[in-house]
This record gives C-alpha cells, sequence and structure tokens, in this order.
C-alpha cells in the first residue's frame, strides 16, 4: 500500500540574494528540512520513510516538479499510519556497514 501523504522535498540554489550562500550550504539545509518533516510526522504518532534512489531521478517526476538543470529532488516523504504490523523484525547487523581501524 502507498502513503496516504507524499510529500516532495526539492533543492532549489538560490543565486539572487545579495550574499548568496554556497550550494553545498543550502542543499544540507533542504536535507535537515526534509528530516525536520520526519522528526515532526513522528511527534504526531505518523510513520514515515523517506523514499530516493530511482524515484527522485525520474524525468517524469523532475518534469512534474518542474525541476531545472541543478535542481535535485531530495526525496519523497512517505507518512502514513501502517494498517499491518511488520513481517519481523528489522535487520539490525552493521557489520557489513562499518569498518574499524
Amino acid at each position: 500500500n502507498m502513503a496516504p501523504m507524499i510529500i516532495g522535498v526539492t533543492f532549489v540554489p538560490n543565486r539572487e540574494v545579495a550574499k548568496p550562500k554556497p550550494e553545498w550550504e543550502q542543499m544540507l539545509t533542504a536535507g535537515c528540512a526534509a528530516y525536520a518533516l520526519q522528526l515532526a510526522a513522528s511527534a504526531q504518532g505518523f510513520d514515515n520513510v523517506w523514499i530516493t534512489g530511482m524515484w527522485v531521478n525520474s524525468p517524469l517526476l523532475r518534469e512534474a516538479f518542474e525541476c531545472a538543470d541543478k535542481d535535485k529532488i531530495i526525496g519523497l516523504m512517505m507518512i502514513g499510519s501502517p494498517t499491518e504490523e511488520g513481517s519481523g523484525p528489522k535487520n539490525t547487523n552493521l557489520e557489513c556497514f562499518t569498518t574499524y581501524w
């Protein structure tokens, strides 16, 4: 099932202000806004997930969001309430992602 609410978060570089911030800083701010949205949804009791990958790189979605060349879709925030319990515990084995020196 799809979430009943999907919010698209985009990054649109702004160079038209008197003292523009670096693009990397603007993009990080968009990421922080997406994360704040997740925290707010969780605080209200909603489950949520941040979707990226092939979804945010779709030319059709970029066109629907009227993205220019430098614009980026940071993510699709899927927000809703679960209709059924998960199929089991989440994989918490971090060994394949962790390196120690």
